[in-house]
């Protein structure tokens, strides 16, 4: 994939990095729980930018914690937490996914530290995690450069 960019503007997306939006894959566990299939296995934010002339890359992989799977029927929302993997004893860093069966939306925030760094909101699986994930890497989130 290409992007173009102005060469005028190119310093400045280098500058301040350059998220991706990327789709998960669902949770494929319909025999254990049904209302699951409706969130993802996991949740990847990426940023590129330039460190000392190279091009770097930071990672980031949030996981399920199934512990936290709510389902509300009278209300038609479900909602599950997901731990950042690279969490250190000192960082704390959590996304939050509902979903809304009534109107198949979705809508989801990311934390650091307990501080909000982003929201989302999108009408079906595809706009909302593409959204989700463009809020790339925060400032002190735990993740792997490459």
């Amino acid at each position: 994939m290409t992007i173009d960019v102005d060469e005028a503007d190119r310093g400045d997306v280098v500058e301040r990095g350059m998220g991706v939006g990327f789709i998960p894959h669902n949770l494929d566990l319909a025999s254990w729980n049904e209302g699951l299939t409706k969130f993802p296995f996991n949740v990847l934010f990426v940023a590129h930018s330039m460190k000392d002339g190279k091009k770097v890359s930071g990672s980031a992989v949030y996981e399920p914690e199934f512990s936290t799977f709510i389902k509300d029927d009278e209300m038609k929302m479900s909602c599950m937490h997901y731990r950042n993997i690279y969490n250190k004893t000192d960082t704390e860093c959590r996304l939050m996914i509902a979903y809304n069966a009534e109107n198949g939306g979705y809508c989801g925030g990311k934390y650091v530290n307990g501080e909000q760094v982003g929201v989302a909101v999108g009408p079906n699986w595809k706009t909302f995690f593409f959204h989700l994930t463009m809020l790339g890497l925060a400032k002190d989130e735990p993740c792997k450069f490459e």
